[in-house]
């Protein structure tokens, strides 16, 4: 368990889905600030610096 909250996994499935930054916040609901955040802590807890290491790593462990 990396402790990712509920809306940090829908970020990590967007993010994976390779939707943009805008789009995501948008969909989220959320400013882009707020969203580099959250990306921020995401890639810390999974120990990862890309969204391509996200979607190798753990792409098939998350809901599509």
């Amino acid at each position: 368990d990396y402790n990712i909250t509920e809306k940090e996994k829908v970020i990590l499935n967007k993010l994976i889905q390779g939707l943009g930054y805008k789009q995501i916040a948008h969909e989220c609901f959320i400013s882009k600030e707020t969203l580099n955040s959250h990306i921020k802590n995401i890639y810390k807890k999974l120990d990862v610096h890309s969204r391509g290491e996200v979607a190798a790593k753990f792409g098939s462990l998350l809901d599509n």
